[in-house]
């Protein structure tokens, strides 16, 4: 029974980290706080779209707020390989309109 006590008193409760989740851009491979990118998302039904916001489904991929980034990602066919799948032009646009915005 000592043994069991004894397991009991090393269980804490799980502290909250206050660190934000770390993304890679898919431009420049470099690592970024999640907040400091832009989400671009594939839904369940194959589209692909700037996602507004964190909390909708999908598989994602993330880009720095810099049009060399863009750029690079457009060569590397980055978004492609993220998405395993055909990435068109009009979604690299989209993005382009949203760097420029900001």
């Amino acid at each position: 029974m000592k043994r069991q006590s004894h397991l009991m008193e090393k269980l804490q409760p799980v502290k909250k980290s206050n660190r934000t989740p770390q993304r890679r851009c898919v431009g420049c491979g470099n690592s970024f706080d999640q907040n400091e990118l832009i989400r671009v998302r594939k839904a369940q039904d194959g589209s692909v779209v700037v996602a507004t916001g964190r909390d909708e489904a999908g598989r994602s991929a993330y880009i720095c707020k810099n049009v060399a980034c863009l750029e690079a990602a457009r060569k590397k066919r980055g978004f492609d390989r993220s998405f395993r799948c055909a990435v068109s032009q009009k979604i690299y646009d989209k993005i382009m309109e949203e760097l420029l915005s900001k």
